[in-house]
Protein backbone atom coordinates (compact mmCIF):
# COMPACT_ATOMS: atom_id res chain seq x y z
CA UNK A 1 0.00 0.00 0.00
CA UNK A 2 1.21 3.56 -0.67
CA UNK A 3 0.85 5.72 2.43
CA UNK A 4 1.63 9.44 2.85
CA UNK A 5 1.78 11.43 6.06
CA UNK A 6 1.59 15.24 5.97
CA UNK A 7 3.01 17.00 9.02
CA UNK A 8 4.56 20.36 9.82
CA UNK A 9 7.58 18.78 11.52
CA UNK A 10 9.38 15.45 11.30
CA UNK A 11 12.54 13.80 12.58
CA UNK A 12 15.08 15.08 13.65
CA UNK A 13 12.76 17.64 15.28
CA UNK A 14 11.61 16.55 18.74
CA UNK A 15 7.98 16.51 19.81
CA UNK A 16 4.92 14.34 20.32
CA UNK A 17 3.59 14.53 16.77
CA UNK A 18 7.06 14.05 15.30
CA UNK A 19 7.61 10.94 17.43
CA UNK A 20 4.22 9.37 16.65
CA UNK A 21 4.44 10.02 12.89
CA UNK A 22 8.00 8.64 12.76
CA UNK A 23 7.07 5.54 14.81
CA UNK A 24 3.96 4.72 12.79
CA UNK A 25 5.62 5.47 9.43
CA UNK A 26 8.62 3.26 10.24
CA UNK A 27 6.40 0.45 11.50
CA UNK A 28 4.34 0.55 8.29
CA UNK A 29 7.56 0.62 6.25
CA UNK A 30 8.84 -2.50 8.03
CA UNK A 31 5.54 -4.18 7.16
CA UNK A 32 6.34 -3.65 3.46
CA UNK A 33 4.28 -0.54 2.71
CA UNK A 34 5.70 2.34 0.66
CA UNK A 35 5.63 5.24 3.09
CA UNK A 36 6.34 8.91 2.36
CA UNK A 37 6.32 11.75 4.85
CA UNK A 38 5.73 15.27 3.52
CA UNK A 39 7.06 17.62 6.18
CA UNK A 40 7.73 21.31 6.64
CA UNK A 41 11.17 22.69 7.32
CA UNK A 42 11.89 26.40 7.88
CA UNK A 43 13.93 28.11 5.15
CA UNK A 44 14.15 25.19 2.71
CA UNK A 45 14.93 26.44 -0.80
CA UNK A 46 13.85 23.27 -2.63
CA UNK A 47 12.14 20.06 -1.58
CA UNK A 48 14.57 17.27 -0.84
CA UNK A 49 14.23 13.57 -0.28
CA UNK A 50 16.07 11.46 2.25
CA UNK A 51 15.65 8.09 3.89
CA UNK A 52 14.84 8.04 7.61
CA UNK A 53 14.57 4.58 9.12
CA UNK A 54 12.25 2.39 7.06
CA UNK A 55 10.54 5.40 5.50
CA UNK A 56 11.55 5.48 1.84
CA UNK A 57 11.18 9.20 1.17
CA UNK A 58 10.88 12.31 3.30
CA UNK A 59 10.18 15.48 1.35
CA UNK A 60 10.80 18.75 3.12
CA UNK A 61 8.73 21.76 2.09
CA UNK A 62 8.74 25.38 3.20
CA UNK A 63 6.11 26.04 5.79
CA UNK A 64 4.03 29.16 5.94
CA UNK A 65 0.99 30.58 7.64
CA UNK A 66 -1.65 31.67 5.19
CA UNK A 67 -5.33 32.28 4.71
CA UNK A 68 -7.32 29.44 3.25
CA UNK A 69 -10.82 29.72 1.89
CA UNK A 70 -13.02 26.72 1.27
CA UNK A 71 -16.67 27.00 0.28
CA UNK A 72 -16.83 30.63 1.44
CA UNK A 73 -15.23 30.04 4.85
CA UNK A 74 -11.85 31.60 5.68
CA UNK A 75 -9.26 30.81 8.33
CA UNK A 76 -5.52 31.06 9.02
CA UNK A 77 -3.68 27.76 8.76
CA UNK A 78 -0.18 26.37 8.35
CA UNK A 79 0.60 25.08 4.86
CA UNK A 80 3.49 23.38 3.10
CA UNK A 81 4.58 25.07 -0.13
CA UNK A 82 7.33 24.77 -2.74
CA UNK A 83 8.40 26.50 -5.94
CA UNK A 84 9.03 23.00 -7.35
CA UNK A 85 5.34 22.04 -7.37
CA UNK A 86 2.00 23.76 -7.82
CA UNK A 87 0.43 21.75 -4.98
CA UNK A 88 -0.25 23.37 -1.61
CA UNK A 89 -0.66 20.86 1.20
CA UNK A 90 -3.01 21.57 4.08
CA UNK A 91 -3.74 19.18 6.92
CA UNK A 92 -6.96 17.96 8.46
CA UNK A 93 -6.69 20.59 11.20
CA UNK A 94 -7.29 23.28 8.56
CA UNK A 95 -10.50 21.53 7.56
CA UNK A 96 -11.57 21.19 11.18
CA UNK A 97 -10.97 24.91 11.79
CA UNK A 98 -13.38 25.64 8.95
CA UNK A 99 -15.93 23.08 10.17
CA UNK A 100 -15.37 20.51 7.40
CA UNK A 101 -14.31 16.88 7.22
CA UNK A 102 -13.64 14.32 4.52
CA UNK A 103 -16.33 11.65 4.16
CA UNK A 104 -14.36 8.39 4.51
CA UNK A 105 -16.80 6.48 2.29
CA UNK A 106 -16.93 8.91 -0.65
CA UNK A 107 -13.77 11.00 -0.20
CA UNK A 108 -15.86 14.16 -0.56
CA UNK A 109 -15.74 17.29 1.58
CA UNK A 110 -18.71 17.68 3.91
CA UNK A 111 -19.85 19.74 6.88
CA UNK A 112 -18.30 18.30 10.04
CA UNK A 113 -20.52 16.65 12.60
CA UNK A 114 -19.57 18.21 15.92
CA UNK A 115 -20.53 16.56 19.18
CA UNK A 116 -20.20 18.42 22.46
CA UNK A 117 -19.69 16.26 25.53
Amino acid sequence: MNIAFVTLRYHPHIGGVEYVVKSVAERLGRMGHDVAVLAGEPKVERPREEVVGDVKAVSKFNECLGVIEIMGRKAYSYMLVSDETNVVLIGTVALEILGFEIDPATGELREARIFLL
